[in-house]
Parts: C-alpha cells; sequence; structure tokens
C-alpha cells in the first residue's frame, strides 16, 4: 500500500505541474543558462519521446497493462510478516479475539526470555517437507530474536494435518532440544489439536514453551534450598539423639509388670481400615498420530507428525 500511495502521489504532482506549465502559455524558450540550458513548452500527447502521439486509447490501455505488471509481484510473492505478527492463521481457524489474546501472550514471552514465539497455521507445505517449509518462513519472515535469531515456532499445514515444532539459535537448541520438544508435542497434539482444540492447543504451545525454559532455574533453586534443609534436619536429629533419656518404647514387654499379667477379658476391636487402588488410565486415541520424527542441522532443530 504504501508503494501504491507513492506511485498516485508522483502522478498527482507530474499532471499539476504540466497543468501549471500550461497554464502560463509559454510559447518561447526561457534562458536558464545562456547558450547550455533553456526551458521550452513542447506539448506531447503519446508516451516518451512521443511514443504512441495521438492515439489515446491504445496510450491508455499499455499504461494500464504495465501497471498491472509492475504489481504483479505484490500478488503472487508471499507476504512478509511484521516481526511483531508472532500468531498468522492463514487458514482462519482461530477468531481474530483468539489471535489477539495469543499475539500478546507471545510477545510477553518473548521480550522476557529474548526467544521469539511464533505460532503458523497455513493451508498447504507444498512440494517441500514440513521442516524445510518451516525453515523458509521463518528465514523468509526474518524471525527470531537477537544476532543468532533465537525462536521456537509451531507450524501447523492443514491439507494433511502435519505439524512441526522449530528451533533456531544455540540457546533454543539447547533448551529446546529433542526431549522437550516431543514433551511440548505430546501436549498439544495429543491433548488438543487432534480433538480440534486449536486455540487451546496454541495456548499450551506458549505455556510448555515457557515452562520448558523457567524449569531448570527452578531445579538449580530447589536444589539450594533443599540440599542446607537437609543438612539442618540431619544435624538436629543427631544431637536430639545425643541428648535423649527417655523415650517411648515399641515393645510390648516393656510395660509388663515384673509379677507377670493376667487377662480377665479379650476383645478384638478394628480401629482401621486400609484399601489399595490402582489408577488405570484410559487410553488416549491415537487419532491421527503414529509418533513424533525429530532431526536437527543448519542451525534448525525439528520435531514433526500429524495430528
Amino acid at each position: 500500500m504504501i508503494y501504491i500511495g507513492i506511485i498516485i502521489v508522483t502522478v498527482l504532482i507530474d499532471l499539476c505541474t504540466k497543468m501549471w506549465a500550461a497554464s502560463l502559455g509559454l510559447l518561447h524558450d526561457i534562458p536558464v543558462i545562456e547558450g547550455f540550458f533553456h526551458i521550452t513548452y513542447v506539448q506531447n500527447t503519446g508516451m516518451a519521446w512521443s511514443l504512441l502521439s495521438g492515439q489515446q486509447g491504445l496510450l491508455a490501455l499499455v499504461a494500464a497493462f504495465t501497471f498491472l505488471l509492475c504489481m504483479l509481484p505484490s500478488f503472487l510473492l508471499p507476504t512478509r510478516a511484521d516481526a511483531n505478527d508472532y500468531i498468522v492463521d492463514e487458514y482462519g481457524l482461530l477468531t481474530n479475539a483468539e489471535i489477539q489474546a495469543l499475539n500478546n501472550i507471545a510477545k510477553d514471552y518473548s521480550d522476557k526470555y529474548k526467544i521469539g514465539f511464533y505460532i503458523r497455521i497455513m493451508n498447504s507445505h507444498g512440494s517441500q517437507t514440513i521442516e524445510q517449509y518451516s525453515e523458509s518462513i521463518f528465514n523468509s519472515e526474518g524471525l527470531g530474536i537477537g544476532d543468532e535469531k533465537e525462536g521456537i515456532m509451531l507450524t501447523l499445514t492443514m491439507d494433511d494435518r502435519k505439524f512441526d515444532i522449530t528451533v533456531h539459535g544455540p540457546k533454543s537448541n539447547k533448551i529446546f532440544d529433542a526431549n522437550a520438544r516431543e514433551k511440548i508435542a505430546s501436549a498439544v497434539v495429543y491433548d488438543h489439536l487432534q480433538y480440534n482444540e486449536y486455540g487451546e492447543g496454541a495456548k499450551v504451545f506458549l505455556d510448555e514453551c515457557s515452562s520448558t525454559i523457567l524449569t531448570p532455574y527452578v531445579i538449580k533453586g530447589s536444589i539450594t534450598v533443599i540440599i542446607p534443609l537437609i543438612i539442618s534436619i540431619v544435624t538436629i536429629i543427631f544431637f536430639r539423639s545425643k541428648h535423649k533419656t527417655k523415650g517411648i518404647s515399641r515393645e510390648a514387654y516393656a510395660y509388663i509388670p515384673q509379677g507377670g499379667l493376667r487377662l480377665q477379658r479379650s476383645q478384638d476391636m478394628y480401629l482401621y481400615r486400609s484399601e489399595t487402588r490402582t489408577y488405570n488410565p484410559p487410553a488416549k486415541s491415537s487419532g491421527g498420530g503414529g509418533g513424533f520424527h525429530s532431526s536437527s542441522g543448519g542451525g534448525f532443530g525439528h520435531t514433526s507428525g500429524h495430528f
């Protein structure tokens, strides 16, 4: 649209200057630099160098054809997404409200972790494999954050119901290794995409990516708290055991008098009942799945499959 606006403004300026020049009625030369540069009024009813002069109908057709020819690449070439378009739904599965909400979540996570979070829902991956198609989207749209273009992207192609989780950048490839990607894929595909829950699946993808990044920090923080706590508990137990003089015996004979014990009445009383239950979860529907395929190369990591 910017280029079309520039063309329109240029044409208007050209027309206005010509109308202004014609209104002056200059039928003679105006010397600007004597013997070198003169302004001369000449009427041209055709194209440059008077081509198609006097053939206004044919001139209009040529001009229209040239304009359409110049605009053709903008219709045929894929549109480059804006850097803030974290969520793109070419297929039309998500509502505008869902796209806006997901875009805000993805932007927040991307700004927080300095790793771009992206989702692309497309019609088809064409003659390319879905891994190649995902890489072409990532590169052509200039996705990723920082010099290393750190990012993770979920690509869905609806004609064959395939998905691909793509990562790029050394930090992203380290955090989102094959195991992490397959764990994310399992949560997204088996719990949502196979049931056509695309909005929920997209949100779970973003949240699972965030959780994957946070997990190492949580474990590290837990270790720094748990280890000192264990040492403190062991120390307390050790010193208490050294100072213990009395205690409760768990052996029955310790409570029998020296003269012995004669029972006058006995009675069985059941105070507790224990039940053991085993959870047998229902098997998940395999749907269009059948496992995931993970690969890496060229700075990219992939986990793909069907949903």
